[in-house]
């Protein structure tokens, strides 16, 4: 099937998907909070689907043979990256997205009463597809070596290059989201005269985007010196360029042409606004063209987490490390508490952990 993105829509349908979105950002149910914007895109894409599987017919007008074409229109998708068939995972996860949507439309709107339970169970994958898409694998993940190796196979001899190997340093020395260093400010990524590192400051009053607007402070892990000089090296093309602290640190570029016919680089102050994009052509193309296959920048997370796990005092190292991923950890608050400064611990143990 090609991944052609279908632009048909049905109005009633569009009434009702913002409604279930505006529930799903802003309502707290129980103990779940609300949900992130990427988990609600993944929603829509879903939904999407099922409405190109049944070519936009009413959402009102929903059968259980509706569900058992769309199981059949998911299991023939070809995923875009690979070409091959969606996984189990993907294809539990798109019906449980689906499956919510019906279940809450005949639970909180009359105009859905006569659509049953029993009509939206068919929405379900069989027990067989459900077990194997919620088994937990071991995440796929390149070495530390690779990424290195990778990095230092960009020549860097034009803006272009030099702006792919701060990326994927950047990434790689702090374990941030694609989202989260596409949206760095200039101001957010600074040597630290008091704990003697490199920092990028996740701070969403700056407008990094974080996941659910945590504010992240993470500092550079390791000691690699070329690979804290490709941010370096970037940072000072920038201000050379006119930039200053509240510019975007990796802004909009385009290639051109000056008056006297010479290839020039473009620098635009807006921020790369589609992470696929990123994902895409400086990535996906780097890790490719280094001989290595695709693996997502996210998984960088897991590369690290391993490393530092080998370490005799791995469990530490790991505590460290959640916090420099922004993730919630009780041990720096216990810390904190006892008069104790967490952040000059976390950045003693990762600033030291050889990458190489």
């Amino acid at each position: 099937m090609a991944n052609v993105i279908d632009v048909r829509y049905n109005k009633n349908n569009e009434i009702i998907k913002y409604q279930f979105f505006q529930k799903l950002a802003h309502k707290k149910e129980g103990k779940k909070k609300p949900k992130t914007f990427e988990t609600i895109r993944s929603y829509a894409n879903a939904i999407h689907e099922y409405e190109v599987s049944t070519k936009f017919k009413d959402f009102k007008k929903y059968t259980y043979n509706d569900a058992i074409q769309f199981k059949y229109y998911i299991l023939d998708k070809k995923n875009k990256n690979t070409g091959e068939t969606i996984s189990e995972s993907t294809f539990t996860h798109y019906l449980g997205f689906v499956y919510e949507l019906f279940a809450h439309l005949i639970a909180n709107d009359k105009n859905f009463k006569h659509i049953t339970q029993n009509d939206i169970d068919y929405i379900t994958p069989d027990q067989n597809t459900s077990n194997i898409a919620t088994q937990r694998r071991e995440p796929k993940s390149y070495l530390i070596s690779e990424i290195l190796s990778t990095i230092r196979s960009i020549k860097g001899n034009t803006p272009f290059e030099l702006r792919d190997k701060a990326m994927i340093s950047l990434v790689l020395l702090t374990g941030a989201r694609i989202e989260a260093m596409m949206t760095a400010r200039m101001d957010t990524i600074f040597y630290s005269s008091q704990y003697k590192v490199w920092i990028f400051e996740q701070d969403p009053k700056k407008g990094v985007n974080t996941k659910n607007r945590k504010y992240i402070y993470s500092c550079f892990v390791g000691n690699t010196q070329d690979l804290i000089n490709n941010i370096i090296i970037w940072q000072e093309y920038l201000i050379n360029q006119g930039f200053d602290e509240k510019d975007p640190f990796f802004p909009q570029m385009n290639s051109t042409f000056t008056k006297e016919g010479l290839y020039a680089t473009q620098l635009n102050k807006i921020t790369i606004e589609s992470d696929s994009w990123v994902r895409e052509s400086v990535f996906k193309k780097s890790f490719i063209k280094n001989g290595l296959k695709y693996i997502k920048p996210h998984n960088f997370r897991h590369t690290l987490t391993r490393a530092v796990k080998k370490m005799p005092n791995g469990v530490e190292f790991a505590i460290a490390l959640a916090q420099n991923f922004g993730q919630k950890n009780e041990m720096p608050v216990l810390y904190s508490s006892y008069g104790g400064d967490y952040i000059a611990r976390q950045v003693e143990l990762l600033s030291n952990f050889p990458l190489e």
